[in-house]
C-alpha cells in the first residue's frame, strides 16, 4: 500500500487476489470505499517465467512515480511492471501500454553475471 504524492489517494496492492485498487482519502484521513478495483481474473491462468512459483498473478508493490501522474505496480507473480496513468479528480487508474524490455527472469537477473543482458536495456 502507498499514498499518492497529494494524499488524497491510497493505491493498494493486493499479493493474494492479484489485483489493485485505488481508495480516495477523506478530509479527516479516513479512507473511502474503493473507486476503482483492477481485477486480473482474466489473468489468473496466465503464469509467470518460473510457472512453479509463478502460478498467477500476484500484485506485490504499488507506488505514484514522481510526478504524481503515473502509478507502476510490480506484478510477482507474472514478473512485469505495469503503468497506470493517475486520475485523482476521476479518482481512478487506467492502464498505460508501455514497451518493457525483455529481460531474463529477476531472479536469474540478480544471481547471474552471465545472464543475458535485457534487450535495449543499457548496464552503466
Amino acid at each position: 500500500m502507498s499514498v499518492d504524492r497529494t494524499g488524497r489517494a491510497a493505491l493498494v496492492a493486493n499479493y493474494a487476489g492479484g489485483n489493485v485498487a485505488l481508495l480516495p482519502i477523506e478530509a479527516n484521513g479516513a479512507l473511502a470505499p474503493a473507486t476503482f478495483v483492477l481485477d486480473r481474473a482474466v489473468l489468473r491462468r496466465t503464469k509467470g517465467p518460473n510457472a512453479e512459483r509463478q502460478e498467477g498473478p500476484h500484485a506485490h508493490c504499488i507506488l505514484p512515480d514522481s510526478s504524481n501522474r503515473f502509478v507502476l505496480e510490480a506484478d510477482l507473480g507474472l514478473d512485469r511492471v505495469f503503468v497506470y496513468r493517475l486520475d485523482l479528480d476521476k479518482k481512478s487508474l487506467s492502464h498505460v501500454e508501455v514497451a518493457m524490455p525483455s529481460c531474463a527472469p529477476a531472479r536469474a537477473r540478480a544471481t547471474s553475471h552471465s545472464t543475458p543482458r535485457c534487450a535495449g536495456v543499457r548496464r552503466q
